[in-house]
């Protein structure tokens, strides 16, 4: 009798469940705490503001900052880059907040800041990044001051300037006070309620090709012109420290 060769089954072997890596969280070399709200008063109009302490290489700043510019930050990014983020950007709200309100709020926006520093981001909105929380003021590296027109869609500063219009060579111009947002362009507005609701602006100044020089010391008034070629653009400031903050950056933007 032939005996029949009995085939072993195989058992498969188990394989091991390596442990789950731990997603390394890289924020840019960047680190933003939220450490409060502060309410500002000018006279009539009160507003919020954000107090973000910003730490990179060793160096700490506070960076004061409104939701409107929170906003438009948010809505000049690359949708690519926040489109997979859990964390949700704050809406706007209608009316005044609560403060309750203002404190959720705060909390929205740093889980969403939080989550958008560990995101893979490019040189362009890195750049936009730094541009927002004043990295360039505070560290000097040739990533970091690499142009500030370099990467469009920053907003570089913003605040109120008096502007001459009309016939300004025969002497019938007249003083207008505007809200400036500077970017790509300086766009002007009716005021800041006009920017932050959408608005078109009241103008555009192209910075293409332009020269800014350093006032006379003798300057009460805090003015100074954009030669923003073949147009001139004269302003005032409201204050020497403005009027100084403005002359630099326009200057560095001249050399680019």
């Amino acid at each position: 009798l032939k005996r029949k060769k009995i085939k072993k089954k195989k058992i498969p072997q188990q394989r091991k469940r390596m442990p789950p890596k731990k997603a390394v969280k890289k924020s840019h070399g960047l680190t933003v705490k939220f450490v409060g709200v502060e309410t500002k008063d000018e006279g009539e109009k009160k507003y919020n503001v954000y107090n973000l302490e910003v730490s990179k290489e060793g160096e700490t700043w506070e960076v004061q900052k409104r939701y409107s510019e929170f906003l438009y930050f948010y809505t000049h990014l690359d949708k690519k880059v926040y489109g997979k983020m859990v964390a949700e950007f704050p809406p706007k709200s209608l009316g005044q907040l609560t403060l309750e309100q203002m404190d959720q709020r705060q909390t929205k926006l740093k889980d969403w800041f939080d989550e958008f520093l560990t995101m893979p981001i490019t040189p362009k909105v890195l750049q936009q990044v730094y541009s927002f929380l004043q990295v360039r003021k505070h560290i000097k590296d040739e990533t970091v001051n690499d142009g500030l027109r370099k990467f469009p869609g920053a907003i570089i500063k913003t605040g109120y300037l008096n502007k001459l219009g009309g016939n300004k060579g025969g002497g019938t111009g007249n003083w207008k006070r505007r809200f400036m947002v500077l970017s790509d362009n300086l766009l002007y507005y009716e005021n800041e309620e006009a920017y932050e609701n959408g608005a078109a602006p009241k103008g555009k100044v192209s910075l293409n090709a332009i020269y800014c020089p350093t006032p006379n010391e003798n300057n009460p008034e805090n003015e100074f012109v954009i030669y923003a070629i073949p147009y001139e653009f004269i302003v005032r400031a409201e204050s020497k420290q403005e009027m100084d903050e403005w002359l630099s950056i326009f200057q560095k933007l001249q050399a680019v």
